[in-house]
């Protein structure tokens, strides 16, 4: 779900480019065959205001999942097993944010300091640098980045958030370190297993078998 939302945030930020290099440097540029003006751009205002308002709910709607997700696995009195993340995800997770921070962070100095039609869309930018901080600070100090497992699901949360149910389920399969889990409408779902720290994984899969009725699903790789 990540990929998709930055997918989109990087797109929008690159057609905004060459519009605000034509209206900071006065001068005309050529945009897939189209001519955008410079200072003459009369739609500049609306235009990258439209831009920054979906770039903030691209970047809310990635932001409210994320932290829904803390939420969820934090209680950990609701849940039959529930764990930190492992070492190896942590350092995934610290190599991962700290690119979208330092992503997003140029892109919003570039637009805040260019020019004064894209400072909306740099003040956006910095705002979701900041979000993307503080989710992590709080998801290690807490230790909320974790993956949970419930009567009806499983819950992973972190910098990605992942909700496995139960119900439905016709199969699931350990390939390696990454569960995938079949289910009756051909949806295919899953867990990187090695988010789990080593020495609980067993324990984690002994709950998992308890929790699924094993005349309905069928358990291969293990």
């Amino acid at each position: 779900m990540n990929k998709f939302f930055n997918s989109w945030i990087l797109f929008l930020c690159i057609i905004t480019f060459p519009f605000a290099l034509a209206v900071g440097m006065n001068e005309d540029y050529y945009f897939f065959g189209l001519r955008i003006p410079g200072e003459e751009f009369q739609y500049s205002e609306i235009f990258f205001s439209v831009v920054s308002g979906l770039v903030l709910v691209l970047g809310g709607l990635k932001a409210t999942r994320k932290w829904m997700g803390l939420n969820l696995v934090r209680q950990r009195d609701k849940m039959s097993f529930s764990t930190f993340i492992s070492d190896s995800r942590m350092k995934r997770l610290l190599l991962y944010t700290g690119i979208e921070v330092f992503f997003f962070m140029a892109l919003g100095l570039f637009y805040s300091l260019f020019v004064k039609e894209t400072q909306l869309l740099g003040l956006v930018l910095l705002l979701l640098s900041f979000e993307h901080f503080l989710h992590l600070s709080i998801g290690l100090s807490k230790r909320y980045y974790r993956l949970g497992l419930t009567s009806k699901a499983i819950v992973q949360a972190d910098r990605e958030v992942n909700v496995v149910y139960f119900k439905g389920l016709k199969q699931i399969t350990k390939q390696q370190q990454t569960l995938f889990f079949e289910y009756t409408n051909d949806l295919v779902l899953e867990i990187p297993l090695d988010a789990i720290p080593e020495l609980k994984q067993m324990r984690f899969i002994r709950m998992l078998q308890r929790k699924v009725n094993p005349n309905k699903v069928f358990f291969s790789g293990f």
